[in-house]
């Protein structure tokens, strides 16, 4: 028997959930734990693969449910509980845009434990994988049947993966103190605040901790890894397919994109940004996603960052990033920690019918579109060598010339170029992920019909690391490429070193590299493994001339 209890404060906030509770009849002290807040239990399962055993732990909170006035505000430490919380709890995902489905509220700050093998009190601690979902900062979701931690589980890790506040709810800006901005960072600043602390009970080891994410997920881990509010609350960091100098990690505008949400749910006249967020925070749920939608959406470039990204606060005590990650960088003014980094063989894939319609568009466009905010110089003639760099080259297809600058411009020149600044402070391993299977891919969704373009696209090794549900079993080429993903995150996990032996057979006893200044080695992740050498060096160098012949120092991203 569940009972279903909030505090009293709380009952009559629209967009606020019931934790469930379990009768004394139907509790299980084996699977409790006595955290700081009280009581919780969760549930014994067994893993998706090898049918190990483990317990988890879903829906804990780690903070206030971010409504009312706590709406653009910081998260608050969780309230108390009395009795024990149950631990199986399906919760909302945090508000997404554009909607997923109907599972989704602004009372979502909610983490889950999943904890491999029992072991006895006296066990030595595990290592802990903290997870950081991608989703361009407007969508994604932390649950056991989309990122299921099956696979790393049987590698005798913990793993941990939570909820954070996205678009609108995570990252309004108004670019002062009325709302500074990056609630949904702040929010994964207090789940690596709470793991840290609450780790031990679980049989973790807080001094073992790595964070790992994909696309915004991993440009997150960046940020994490430069603020000087995460120091210290990890050891190890893995960023798949995103940087913070990645153009679209980065809103050039916020303050511009407020006043147009608050434009379109009302608020005209002008107005301070305090009269405006106090109109934003009053709103319903429903009525400020809508504004959020379609207050910027004519407005919106992806060259100064996507709508709802982090931004730059101004100085106060609750301020996550004031300066630049770029000089962050170059300074070496950051956590000195061992760090992975990397990206897919093809990370912007498009079906061939989308691509003739953006040949055909893109044709008609000046050169000056192709060239980087950034270089805050928008001469004609940077564009027209740009242009002739990418397509004046008639081997290759059309496709294949806007698919590579593509790439180039929303990944591998900004990771690259953020990899070559963290080598020269920290060891740094990168890799190329180049594995065409069938789990979820241009195979699985026959995007390319002619095969015009190959390449791995954009969050497709997430699928070789993650148990999802609705994806069809994995054939025996898959299942290899899981098990040496699987291996190489952990054994970086756990040692700091991907491969801290060459004797291997999973990982066909390869040793890889650190990727070091001069040397630029690299892992290349497929059925061969390979260590190969300054990937796309003919474009990254392209690229490093243009810079030091027309860019306008500062800029922010790369």
């Amino acid at each position: 028997m569940l009972v279903r209890f909030a505090p009293i404060s709380l009952l009559f906030l629209p967009g606020v959930i019931c934790l469930n509770y379990i009768s004394p009849y139907t509790q299980n002290t084996s699977l409790q734990i006595q955290l700081p807040e009280g009581v919780i239990q969760g549930r014994a399962r067994h893993t998706n693969g090898l049918g190990m055993p483990y317990y988890s732990y879903e829906g804990i909170p780690y903070a206030k449910p971010p409504v009312g006035e706590l709406r653009f505000k910081p998260p608050q430490a969780p309230d108390k509980w009395n009795g024990v919380l149950d631990a199986d709890g399906d919760v909302p995902h945090c508000v997404q845009i554009p909607p997923v489905d109907e599972n989704e509220s602004e009372d979502c700050l909610y983490l889950n434990v999943y904890v491999p093998k029992p072991e006895p009190e006296n066990a030595e601690p595990k290592p802990v994988m903290v997870w950081i979902y991608g989703g361009g900062f407007t969508l994604g979701w932390a649950n056991w049947s989309f990122y299921g931690p099956d696979f790393l589980l049987e590698q005798d890790v913990i793993v941990v993966h939570f909820n954070y506040r996205l678009n609108v709810f995570g990252f309004l800006s108004t670019g002062d103190l009325a709302s500074p901005g990056n609630y949904g960072l702040k929010d994964q600043l207090a789940v690596l605040k709470w793991v840290k602390t609450n780790i031990p009970l679980f049989g973790g080891d807080p001094e073992n901790i790595t964070i790992f994410g994909e696309s915004a997920g991993a440009a997150s881990v960046q940020y994490h890894l430069i603020s000087p509010k995460s120091r210290g609350l990890f050891q190890r960091a893995i960023s798949e397919s995103g940087s913070t100098i990645c153009p679209w990690a980065l809103q050039a505008h916020p303050v511009e994109i407020a006043r147009k949400i608050g434009l379109a749910a009302g608020f005209v006249g002008g107005g301070t940004t305090s009269e405006l967020v106090a109109h934003l925070r009053g709103l319903s749920t429903h009525k400020l996603k809508i504004a959020a939608i379609t207050g910027p959406i004519l407005t919106f470039k992806m060259e100064d960052g996507l709508t709802f990204s982090p931004v730059f606060e101004p100085e106060h005590d609750d301020a996550f990033l004031t300066k630049s990650t770029l000089e962050a960088l170059k300074k070496g003014d950051f956590e000195r920690v061992p760090y992975i980094v990397g990206f897919n063989s093809r990370e912007v894939g498009i079906p061939q019918k989308t691509m003739e319609v953006t040949k055909t568009i893109l044709n008609l466009l000046p050169s000056e579109i192709l060239i980087p905010r950034d270089l805050n110089n928008r001469a004609k003639k940077a564009g027209d060598e740009i242009k002739a760099f990418y397509f004046g080259d008639k081997s290759q297809t059309r496709a294949e010339q806007y698919l590579n600058f593509y790439s180039d411009n929303a990944f591998y020149r900004p990771i690259i170029q953020s990899a070559r600044l963290y080598s020269k402070h920290a060891p740094l391993y990168m890799y190329e992920f180049s594995y065409q299977g069938y789990l979820l891919g241009k195979k699985a969704l026959q995007v390319s019909e002619d095969n015009e373009v190959n390449g791995v696209m954009h969050s497709e090794e997430l699928w070789y690391i993650f148990s999802r549900r609705d994806l069809k079993r994995a054939n025996q080429p898959d299942q290899l490429i899981r098990r040496r993903m699987v291996k190489l995150w952990t054994n970086f996990a756990k040692f700091g070193n991907p491969t801290p032996s060459d004797d291997d057979p999973v990982l066909q006893n390869t040793t890889w590299p650190r990727y070091q200044p001069e040397d630029f080695s690299y892992l290349n992740i497929d059925l061969d493994m390979r260590v190969e050498k300054n990937f796309r060096s003919e474009a990254m160098e392209f690229w490093r001339k243009l810079y030091d012949t027309y860019a306008r120092p500062p800029f922010n991203t790369y």
